[in-house]
């Protein structure tokens, strides 16, 4: 993934993040967005209320590529905002990239979002 092009979605998740009314996200990707955005919204009880796509349009392993640069680079300064406000559960985790059980999208099916309460 270019460098620039993920320099460009980790400032507009750090200017979400700068908000004083988010407590804490996560970054992910799906083939599905909206089914996601209601599960985070509905189905894990209010967990994270707000959604955004920040990029669509992808093929599988463009979105396993670019989810996986967000996730390290918001996750690469444990004293900064983004690490600090990144689901707590998620964030020292090892990172673990998967589209799904879902084989059935086409090649540019995928997006990758942020998610916030």
């Amino acid at each position: 993934m270019r460098a620039a092009r993920i320099d460009e979605l980790v400032a507009t998740v750090n200017a979400i993040c700068a908000s004083p009314e988010v407590e804490q996200y996560c970054i992910g990707l799906t083939a599905t967005p909206l089914n996601r955005q209601r599960m985070y919204r509905r189905a894990i009880a209010l967990m994270y209320p707000h959604f955004v796509i920040l990029a669509t349009d992808l093929t599988k392993e463009q979105a396993l590529e670019m989810e996986a640069e967000l996730q390290a680079a918001v996750k690469s300064s444990k004293t900064a905002r983004l690490y600090r406000k990144y689901d707590p559960e998620r964030r020292d985790a090892a990172h673990r990239a998967s589209v799904g059980g879902s084989k059935n999208y086409t090649s540019n099916d995928y997006s990758v979002y942020m998610s916030w309460r």
